[in-house]
């Protein structure tokens, strides 16, 4: 049966070469599978570097996608509230490495630094992780 073109309704997730929503889920359960085997093998690194254990990786894309099929409004205040958290504790960091700079600052206008790490060597210990 003939499909008609997919239309601005959808238009921040489809492609124009998408002929049906079917082939926008398609290209998304890859794009989600993709994710997933990225975050495993971030996971994988991390542990193996630094002994760190992650959150879990799901094995299969179902495990990701069903539950979103299931309950999609669910899933939708679960990730919001979870992307709040998450800006939550960047703002806190920000104010609290504000203050730190403010502090070092003034360490260093006194001449009392001689036992900390100048900006050059802080970022490179940084860029470790």
């Amino acid at each position: 049966r003939l499909r008609s073109r997919l239309v601005d309704t959808y238009a921040p997730y489809i492609h124009p070469t998408d002929n049906s929503l079917a082939d926008a889920r398609k290209r998304l359960r890859t794009a989600v599978d993709q994710t997933r085997m990225l975050r495993e093998a971030f996971s994988n690194r991390v542990y193996n570097k630094y002994r760190v254990v992650l959150r879990p990786v799901e094995r299969k894309v179902d495990e990701i996608i069903q539950p979103i099929k299931n309950n999609p409004l669910l899933m939708k205040s679960e990730i919001s509230k979870h992307i709040k958290i998450i800006k939550a504790e960047k703002e806190i960091e920000k104010k609290e490495s504000q203050k730190w700079n403010c502090e070092f600052t003034a360490l260093q206008n006194s001449g009392e630094n001689n036992f900390l790490m100048n900006g050059v060597e802080n970022a490179e210990q940084l860029s470790w992780f």
